[in-house]
């Protein structure tokens, strides 16, 4: 017996060669968890290329990329909002020092 051949695929997909703007919504969508099928509606894209192309070794470097900044965003925003609690928990203490010392 013979060993089994891998068969190729047809046609042969040819990788992103450029990326435009669409591409970069397409990858901004996929690190939003959006499902393929919305991705299609909203980028004009079948949803058999969004899934192609989500498997590009371009498209990958994108939502990396991607990902990084939407961490970087939820950690800004989690530093902000723990800097805005403290300052609250200052004031709450200011104002409860203020009322025992008027009375």
């Amino acid at each position: 017996m013979g060993e089994a051949r891998a068969v190729p695929k047809w046609p042969p997909r040819k990788p992103l060669l450029r990326v435009k703007a669409q591409h970069h919504t397409v990858a901004q969508l996929l690190t939003q968890g959006r499902k393929v099928v919305e991705i299609s509606r909203q980028t004009g894209y079948s949803p058999t290329y969004v899934s192609r192309i989500r498997k590009d070794p371009v498209m990958h470097e994108l939502l990396v990329c991607y990902a990084q900044q939407r961490e970087g965003a939820f950690a800004h925003t989690l530093r902000r909002e723990m800097e805005i609690v403290a300052g609250l928990d200052e004031l709450r203490e200011r104002l409860a020092h203020h009322r025992a010392r008027k009375r």
